[in-house]
Parts: structure tokens; C-alpha cells; sequence
């Protein structure tokens, strides 16, 4: 866990800083990690990062088009060195992936204290600055994490959880679950369609405002997660299960794509299960993986020796890019290791 020493550090970076630029990531735990830094400081600017958790030296062109005074990254695994020496400003960034060695930054992840604390960082977020209790709530939740947020949530909102149980039921079995889905389904499509759903949910206040539709903003948010979710149901229902012990899904991507939440779909209801959800781009098979009972990371790491492609993420949840003339090379050897 973060100490509180590095809580007050991160406010009072947030504090002092009068133009702040925030990097995050696409996820549910990403986009919340922004929204309570911005509920806070209510001030800056917010860039969502797509594709790729990792920030490169093409990001620094937002910076130079900003002219930040402080930097903050929120749940972006890699931060590329040639990044944070292009920028000449205060860097702060907080994270739970895999540790990894920078210089001239504000490095702040729960598994320097713990190498198996993988904590989100909205619950982080939420520590050092307080904020919105269901934000707090969905954030969490999204990285399938039981926080200690969610009693004082179903204090404030008994109808959205019957009972804290584990994060599949409540993910699929709870109105919480629901308005986890209609957040992140809002950050589908591209960037600016994304970005834009997110300033709206800047100026959302309480998430009864989108579930009963009590503002245009909350009816804006439900209306877009309405048009995603009829093509998530369409794909759920092309699943077909041959093999429980390794499933392997493909699906054909229609306007969006849904990898990482037909694997949750499936590990949720599969949970024996090593599972990879599959999608082609171009060249290359982009694929969510995921196995409750398998070391899913260390696994991915081992079969992608010999592969042209690369990936990484959780011990339970990971994602990677294999070229398609190796994916069945990549396959057999995920085979081997289970």
C-alpha cells in the first residue's frame, strides 16, 4: 500500500500545481483515476491514452501544446525514459503494474512496499484526495478489486449492492456492475469520441443522474452506452465453448472492439478456465487473456519467447499483439505451459 507520507506528496503536487496535464488510461480504473483528480483540482486538462498503456516521446507534442506545470500519469504501465526527460516540469506518476526504473520522476505504486499489491490507482486517488463515493466505487471495481470504498458506498447507495461479495458477482449480478459497464462502454470508439464522453462525466455529480436519466448529461452518458451495448450482445452471443479447460475466442470487429470485456465475460462465468479472446488488425492478433487460476502474465511472458509480438499487464489479466504467421506457434506454446 502507499504510505501516508506519499498520499500528502501526491495532493500536494496536485496542490501546488496551477496548469496540470493528465495522461491516463482508457479502462475503467484509469478514466476514474482522472475524474477524481479533476473533481478535485477542477482545473487542467485530461488526455486518454488508447492503444497502448505507455506513454512515448510522440506524447510529448500534447505537452508542448499544453504547457503543463506538472504532469500526472494515472495508470499507464510503461513511461518511456525519453519521455520524462522531454519534459521540463514536475512528473507524477501513479501506478500498480509491474515495477519499473525511471529517472527524474515522482514514482508512486503499491508494489514498492508489496510486490503482490496491485491495488488501482483510483483507490489511491481517492485516498490522497477524497472525491465522489461511486466513482471511487466503479473505478475499483473495474480492475476487479474489493476496496474498502464500497461499504461506505452501499451506505450512500443501498439499491446499487445488495451484498459485497466477490468482484464477478458484482460486476455481473448488481446495479454497480451496470453503471461499471456504462462508463466504460462510453470509452469506446475513438479517442475524441471517447474524451468527449469523459468531459461529460466531469459535470455528472451522482450516478443516479445517469441511471434514471435526471440530466442531459447522465442521458447523453446512458444513450451512447445504449447504441455500444446491443453490439456487445450481439458478439456475447456468438460464443460457443468446445473446450473449457483453454478457450479460445475469435470475433470479428464491428465498430468496436470488446477483447477485454468478452474475456471478463468469459473468465467470470468460465473460471477453471485460461482464456484468450482473439481479434485480427491488419497483420497482427490482438488478444485479452485472462485465468483465475493460472499465473496469466507469467505464463504470457514464457510462451512469447520466439514470437514476433510483445504484451504484458496482471498475474490474472493480460493483453498482447502476436503477429499472425506466429499465433499458432503462440498458441502451442501457451498449451505446453497449462
Amino acid at each position: 500500500m502507499l504510505t501516508d507520507k506519499e498520499l500528502k506528496e501526491i495532493k500536494h503536487y496536485l496542490d501546488e500545481s496551477k496548469n496540470p496535464l493528465f495522461f491516463f488510461d482508457d479502462d475503467g480504473d484509469g478514466t476514474c483515476s482522472f475524474l477524481l483528480c479533476y473533481y478535485y483540482k477542477k482545473e487542467g486538462y485530461g488526455v486518454l491514452v488508447n492503444s497502448t498503456p505507455r506513454l512515448t516521446k510522440q506524447h510529448l507534442k500534447k505537452v508542448a501544446e499544453y504547457q503543463p506545470d506538472a504532469v500526472f500519469i494515472l495508470d499507464l504501465a510503461e513511461v518511456d525514459q525519453e519521455f520524462i526527460d522531454g519534459c521540463n516540469c514536475t512528473i507524477v506518476w501513479i501506478d500498480h503494474h509491474q515495477l519499473l526504473e525511471r529517472e527524474k520522476v515522482n514514482y508512486y505504486n503499491p508494489r514498492k512496499h508489496d510486490a503482490e499489491d496491485n491495488s488501482p490507482v483510483t483507490y489511491w486517488c481517492y485516498r490522497a484526495l477524497g472525491g465522489p463515493i461511486w466513482i471511487a466505487a466503479v473505478g475499483t471495481i473495474a480492475d476487479w478489486y474489493i476496496s474498502p470504498v464500497l461499504e461506505e458506498f452501499k451506505k450512500q447507495y443501498p439499491d446499487m449492492i445488495e451484498a459485497i461479495t466477490t468482484p464477478e458477482d458484482l460486476l455481473y449480478h448488481s446495479n454497480l456492475g451496470t453503471l461499471f459497464r456504462i462508463i466504460n462502454f462510453n470509452l469506446k470508439g475513438t479517442a475524441k469520441q471517447a474524451m468527449q464522453s469523459v468531459k461529460v462525466m466531469t459535470r455528472i455529480k451522482e450516478p443516479y443522474e445517469i441511471t434514471q436519466q435526471k440530466t442531459s448529461q447522465g442521458k447523453y452518458i446512458l444513450k451512447k452506452y445504449e447504441k455500444v451495448n446491443k453490439e456487445y450482445e450481439e458478439q456475447i452471443q456468438n460464443i460457443k465453448i468446445a473446450d473449457e479447460t483453454f478457450i479460445v475466442f475469435y470475433y470479428q470487429e464491428k465498430q468496436y472492439s470488446f477483447t477485454a470485456d468478452i474475456s471478463n465475460y468469459l473468465v467470470a462465468h468460465y473460471p477453471k478456465s485460461f482464456i484468450i479472446v482473439v481479434r485480427q488488425k491488419d497483420d497482427e492478433y490482438r488478444c485479452s487473456l485472462r485465468g483465475s487460476t493460472y499465473n496469466v502474465l507469467d505464463i504470457l511472458k514464457k510462451s512469447l519467447v520466439g514470437i514476433e509480438g510483445y504484451g504484458g499487464g496482471h498475474e490474472h489479466a493480460s493483453g498482447c499483439c502476436i503477429k499472425t504467421h506466429d499465433f499458432p506457434k503462440f498458441l502451442d506454446n501457451i498449451r505446453k505451459e497449462l
